[in-house]
């Protein structure tokens, strides 16, 4: 496994820098084949990680291609869209399953799966072109977007990021990585407009007040949650003051003026 671990790690770099080649069709089919072997394959949890993303880029490089081709191409003649829509919905199952018990997961693979879902989520979801070729392929990829997915993926990425395991400091590959995943996360969640949760909101108010080292990140959470209903923005900053209190015993007075 060794060899196949440094073989991806050398496909994820380069994908990553030319993701146009046509050999980049024939790369999502093999690995469409090792992502079923996966859980028998004795890989290390980082090299797992890895895969996901080197799998993520093929995916994404493949449906970009094909979004952007002319049906006259003959790099996408004779692709299946059904075929690879089924594709895309496996790897979506399987990254979605990594979200139940994940918060235990080890960074080197948690970083991946949420950068690898979000950059999914965004891919799958429906398109305001009216091309008839760009909607046959996204009427076979699309992705329903439960709000329990959505949960689960706030609940993944608050803990990876917040919860305390990893130590990070601005001198930390791991803040590197952790602001990579709520940047990624921020697409997603500007996306659907808001999380489905109100304590999700809250959290994000929260920890704006007590890390620093997030606070570019936060604040576009925030303006996010601001555009959508100040009003309600307002109640959630004024429940998060209140709650504070209450666990500090500090008495306040607000003044409220009508």
């Amino acid at each position: 496994m060794e060899s196949y671990s440094n073989a991806i790690t050398r496909l994820c770099v380069l994908i990553e820098i030319n993701n146009t080649s046509e050999h980049v069709f024939t790369l999502a089919e093999y690995l469409a084949n090792d992502l079923r072997l996966l859980p028998k394959m004795n890989m290390s949890d980082e090299s797992i990680g890895i895969f996901y993303r080197l799998y993520k880029n093929a995916l994404y490089a493949v449906v970009q291609c094909c979004l952007a081709a002319l049906p006259s191409d003959n790099q996408t003649a004779g692709i299946k869209y059904d075929q690879l829509g089924k594709r895309v919905q496996a790897f979506m199952g399987v990254l979605v399953e990594q979200l139940d018990g994940g918060q235990q997961s080890p960074f080197a693979v948690s970083s991946h799966v949420a950068n690898a879902l979000c950059n999914m989520l965004i891919l799958t979801q429906e398109t305001t072109d009216p091309s008839q070729q760009t909607g046959s392929i996204k009427q076979h990829m699309m992705y329903r977007v439960e709000p329990e997915v959505l949960a689960k993926l706030s609940a993944y990425i608050e803990q990876h990021v917040f919860g305390g395991g990893v130590e990070s400091d601005v001198e930390s590959s791991c803040l590197l990585a952790q602001k990579l995943m709520l940047a990624t996360y921020i697409d997603v969640y500007r996306l659907h407009l808001a999380l489905p949760r109100q304590s999700d909101t809250c959290a994000i108010v929260k920890y704006y007040g007590e890390n620093a080292l997030f606070a570019d990140e936060l604040e576009q959470l925030l303006s996010i949650v601001y555009g959508k209903d100040p009003k309600e923005f307002f109640c959630l900053v004024a429940h998060v003051v209140m709650d504070y209190c209450k666990k500090t015993n500090i008495n306040v007075k607000v003044k409220v003026c009508l």
